[in-house]
């Protein structure tokens, strides 16, 4: 038996087989709706091929060499194999989907990241599943799109562990027909039998045949304007006219001749006389008098003698042919639309937001206006003299859910807080925003110790801060009191837009929270410590989003809900989407990530379709403020870089390129665009990539430190350079120290902190000063003092083990890689299976070569640690 037999792999000649069948192109392609269709189309097509052990994970990638040192065919025929199903599932995806599972490498992670993200049991997506399933109705649809849609959402539902039963089903297809099948549904609802779903599908068709029938047969009783008129014709100045009376004729219109006396003869058998005024030249339709329900249609042909008459058989009559009784006998044009109201945006042309007398905008309203009366956070006095009145507004806006879904409307009243004067209507400002590194510090540090991190929102923050200026307000728009109109609002409370108001809320927090034994952070103002024993709670506050973790998890809930008491807040459960960053736990690593931000931002720059870029910018390029044209309109680029700044909390891998960027916001040319363009680029072929932090017993600090100013060596500015960026990651050192202190606790070694600069790491253990060192010797006193005291360790590491060299510089694409792995940047781990496990495998042996080259006080170029707390400073041009 064949080596390749006994593997249990199919045979070559199979696999060419294979792949000439499936040359054609797989006839459904996933989007966002019919994964499982897609499924059941791929499942059939890899069981057929039998390969379902590849995506299952249960046929295992044999070694790629074997024991006498060779190439494992077993393994080539494996690779093959699954890199031909990875080709097939690429294939039936669409654009936007196939850059959710860009760069998994198997066939196996491939098929379980698209199970995670359209099978993930979530509250959020069962429950917009469950309201689009419960809110379906027939409408405009056909019977057969309308059983298909609700059959999408039940399979929808099916997939994520929320089946729907038959009889709901059913329910659901009978609550949401109309009235034309009341019948039906009555006839259905009263059997005492149970019906199957195909045959409730079948009875409800051919009763939509039915009724197409019998309106198509209505089509010749439609309800018409039959007009019974006189022709009257003029011969030699006397009057004849005949009518008929019948009332049968389908057109109305009056032939009359006009004799020799008349003037001139004209027929007006081809003129069209207005059923209304009676008048000729014009319909109904182009009546100036339709509007007018006071005028009463007369006929000017007709003889006044005989008009006046009520029971004249002259009279024009207008005969109404219908079935039921017309109570509106006004006429009104037709504007021509098939579709007055629609559910969905699709047969429209045209779509703008519409923020008019919107019901859920009006209820929003109401329910912000009752939660500030019940608040009492103004009362109404009359207009004072010599005082700031401010004005006010409404602001609309849309609350998201995690997953991109609207969780609620919301309306918001504004204070025009820019008509404030300072010294006068306000003298402090103050915003509790946390840190981005304090995050970060504190979601290592809940990590390393197994804690849990919950998520707070507190609803109207800044409605409870209490103001101590005295402001007046306008009325809202809309809730103007009717017995004092006149009079204004005196804020007893702080309100959204007024530049006290996140003081006044920061006050009020910080007050309660000190008098409950909590410990404001002097490392971060927006950062709460309480202990307690051999328990510790921490608190992060950015305004009015709050993270809560803690050794004791009772503690935790306890304290919660005493916040709660005192401010209305919503308990969001686990950290998993904190100001746009999402935060997954997979076991024992956090993986953060801003994919929707970034995928929106690529979106809004119509980048989402665009070639992906292996690396953010090209090797040796540099910009100028020479290079290229202007740009005629620098909106899109300054907003596209800001946006790209606040990505780089979860993406250092673009810091640079961003920096460069950002030096050319004043006045950006073509040049500078095409460079934020292969940013953006390299941002669509890496969406799923975050921070990813691990568990680790270890608190070690570790610190990479680079310049890449110009070099001189005869003033030594390189040097400076390099000492200068020493002395600031020395600073942020000390701070990081200082936070963790604060938790009461402390790294086992001094920190270490990485120099590629021989001159600058000899500099900071040398205690002699010299002359050229005069400029510096703040930074050379403050540097030597730590590492003298033994609390800073600086150890030179070799330019091509120096991590920060991706913060200062345009690398080549395999140390840009590598470094970036250093960073801890991968993409969102779906499963270790497979080739993922070689990732795994390598990231440990990354950490024991790490423990071994700290003994040996040796950087190894694959020993460092990407589990510890790390600290890479760059300072760039």
């Amino acid at each position: 038996m064949s080596s390749t037999e006994s593997s249990g792999l199919p045979s070559s000649t199979g696999a060419t087989q294979t792949m000439q069948m499936l040359n054609h192109a797989l006839p459904i392609k996933l989007d966002r709706n019919n994964y499982v269709l897609w499924r059941t189309q791929m499942e059939n097509v890899i069981f057929a091929n039998g390969f379902e052990d590849h995506i299952e994970g249960l046929k295992i990638c044999p070694p790629q060499k074997t024991s006498s040192g060779e190439t494992n065919p077993n393994f080539i025929l494996w690779r093959r194999f699954d890199r031909m199903i990875l080709s097939w599932i690429y294939s039936s995806l669409t654009p936007e989907i196939m850059g959710q599972i860009v760069g998994y490498q198997s066939s196996h992670a491939a098929w379980f990241a698209l199970e995670r993200i359209f099978s993930a049991s979530s509250r959020a997506r069962v429950m917009q599943l469950r309201l689009e399933f419960q809110t379906t109705r027939k409408g405009s649809l056909t019977m057969m799109e309308y059983i298909l849609k609700l059959k999408s959402l039940a399979d929808n539902l099916a997939a994520i562990g929320e089946p729907v039963t038959d009889r709901d089903q059913i329910l659901q297809l009978l609550g949401g027909l109309g009235a034309d099948y009341n019948s039906i549904v009555a006839s259905l609802t009263a059997r005492e039998d149970e019906m199957s779903l195909h045959s409730v599908h079948s009875i409800l068709l051919t009763h939509e045949q039915r009724l197409s029938f019998q309106n198509s047969v209505a089509e010749d009783n439609i309800i018409s304007a039959n007009l019974a008129t006189p022709q009257y014709q003029h011969f030699n100045n006397k009057r004849s006219f005949n009518t008929n009376p019948s009332g049968q004729n389908r057109q109305s219109g009056f032939n009359t001749r006009r004799g020799t006396n008349g003037g001139r003869s004209q027929s007006s058998q081809h003129r069209p006389q207005c059923q209304l005024c009676g008048k000729f030249g014009h319909t109904v339709v182009r009546c100036y008098h339709r509007f007018d329900i006071n005028f009463q249609g007369n006929n000017p042909n007709m003889d006044t003698s005989q008009t006046n008459k009520p029971n004249a058989k002259n009279q024009v009559q207008a005969m109404i042919a219908s079935p039921s009784t017309i109570s509106d006998e006004a006429w009104f044009f037709d504007t021509g639309a098939t579709h007055h109201l629609s559910q969905s945006v699709d047969p429209l042309s045209d779509v703008q937001p519409y923020m008019g007398n919107d019901k859920v905008i009006v209820l929003a309203m109401k329910k912000e206006f009752s939660a500030l009366q019940r608040n009492n956070t103004w009362h109404l006095v009359p207009l004072p003299s010599n005082s700031n009145i401010i004005g006010c507004k409404w602001v609309y806006k849309l609350k998201y859910k995690p997953d991109g879904t609207v969780d609620r409307y919301k309306a918001r009243l504004v204070a025009q807080g820019f008509t404030q004067t300072l010294g006068l209507d306000y003298f402090e400002t103050f915003s509790p925003v946390v840190k981005a590194s304090t995050i970060r510090i504190i979601l290592a540090v809940a990590l390393s110790f197994n804690w849990s991190v919950h998520q707070l929102d507190v609803q109207n923050a800044f409605l409870h801060g209490d103001l101590e200026e005295h402001v007046f307000m306008h009325q809202p728009p809309g809730f103007i009191n009717s017995q004092f109109p006149s009079h204004v609002c005196k804020l007893n409370k702080a309100l959204y837009g007024l530049k006290q108001a996140p003081r006044a809320w920061y006050t009020k927090l910080s007050t309660s929270l000190l008098s409950w034994g909590f410990q404001a952070s002097r490392a971060d103002n927006s950062m709460f410590i309480h202990h307690s024993a051999q328990d510790v709670l921490i608190l992060l506050i950015y305004v009015d989003d709050i993270l809560v973790t803690g050794s004791n998890s009772a503690q935790v809930s306890s304290f919660i809900t005493r916040l709660n008491s005192s401010f209305a807040l919503r308990d969001l459960g686990y950290v998993n989407y904190f100001l746009g960053i999402e935060v997954v736990r997979y076991g024992t690593m956090f993986h953060l990530s801003q994919h929707k931000y970034t995928q929106d931002l690529l979106t809004r720059t119509a980048m989402l379709y665009s070639k992906p870029a292996t690396t953010p910018g090209l090797l040796g390029q540099t910009l100028s403020h020479l290079d290229g044209e202007p740009l005629s309109d620098a909106t899109l680029y300054r907003s596209t870089v800001g946006a790209l700044q606040y990505l780089t909390l979860t993406r250092p891998d673009i810091s640079f390129a961003v920096n460069k960027a950002c030096q050319f916001m004043a006045t950006p040319t073509i040049t500078h665009w095409l460079a934020v363009k292969r940013i953006l680029r390299y941002l669509k072929g890496t969406l799923s990539y975050g921070i990813q932090m691990q568990q680790s017993t270890s608190l070690d600090i570790h610190g990479y430190t680079d310049a890449d100013w110009a070099s001189c060596p005869d003033d030594r500015r390189s040097t400076e350079s390099e000492y200068r960026a020493l002395a600031s990651a020395t600073s942020e050192i000390i701070w990081i120290q200082s936070v963790l202190q604060e938790l009461c606790l402390s790294s086992s070694s001094p920190p270490l902190l990485w120099c590629d600069n021989k001159s600058a790491a000899h500099l900071a253990a040398n205690p002699v000063f010299h002359a050229r060192t005069k400029h510096i010797e703040m930074d050379l006193h403050f540097i030597r003092d730590h590492v003298l005291r033994k609390q800073l360790i600086i150890q030179y590491l070799s330019s091509s083990e120096q991590v920060a060299d991706i913060f200062t510089k345009h690398i080549s694409s395999s140390q840009f890689f590598s470094f970036r792995t250093k960073l801890s940047v991968v993409p969102s781990p779906v499963s270790l299976r497979g080739d993922d496990r070689q990732y795994l495998a390598d990231q440990q042996e990354r950490n024991k070569l790490e423990s071994a080259a700290t003994n040996q006080d040796q950087p190894q170029q694959t020993g460092i640690s990407c589990n510890k707390l790390k600290l890479v400073k760059n300072v760039l041009k």
